[in-house]
């Protein structure tokens, strides 16, 4: 069975995501054409959440909260 950190590492030599979890293409259908949508706080200038889903399969493809990338 693999390890999360070996799985991040697959990730990441596969080109999905960066070294800090940023999506870089989608896991699905490989592209990279994303919709990024910020979510503020009280709607602010604070961004407190991001999530990023791939316009070409509509695949949720990475999650931003609490300052790091959810993988």
């Amino acid at each position: 069975m693999q390890s999360f950190d070996e799985y991040v590492k697959e990730m990441i030599d596969k080109g999905y995501i960066a070294k800090d979890g940023k999506p870089l293409k989608c896991y699905h259908c490989e592209s990279t054409n994303f919709d990024e949508k910020e979510y503020y706080l009280d709607g602010r200038f604070i961004v407190i959440e991001k999530v990023v889903t791939c316009k070409d399969c509509n695949i949720k493809v990475g999650q931003w909260s609490y300052g790091t990338w959810e993988i």
